[in-house]
């Protein structure tokens, strides 16, 4: 949900989300369906599932609060959002590769340097 809400994928939902239990161990299947949704969604920024009651404006702390809430240690949360933004810096440059209109392509950049942001800190 952290890649989804910083690539700016606002419609996530249960049906892309799956679980398996091989050998008896629950682990979230292979990702799939992860793409940024923000122009052909009209650039609205509420995220199609909660977390935990919220759906805009989410922040570090969100996320690692509901990890904490799902039995995800804070410290773990915490890595791996920052793993998230160190590689984000490699990607948000290039968003002009994906064919977007030019006025499209700014705004994606500055919506996922905005919530790369939001991921930071604290």
């Amino acid at each position: 949900m952290v890649f989804s809400w910083l690539i700016g994928n606002d419609d996530l939902h249960g049906k892309n989300l799956s679980i398996h239990a091989p050998e008896g161990w629950w682990r979230p299947t292979p990702a799939y369906d992860l793409l940024t949704t923000q122009p052909y969604l009209k650039w609205r920024d509420p995220m199609a599932m909660n977390l935990y009651g919220r759906a805009n404006r989410l922040k570090r702390s969100d996320f690692i609060d509901a990890g904490e809430r799902l039995g995800v240690g804070a410290r773990p949360m915490r890595r791996m959002i920052d793993e998230l933004c160190d590689v984000s810096t490699t990607w948000i440059p290039r968003c002009a590769e994906i064919g977007f209109a030019d006025r499209d392509t700014e705004r994606l950049i500055a919506l996922l340097t905005a919530r790369a942001e939001s991921l930071t800190g604290s």
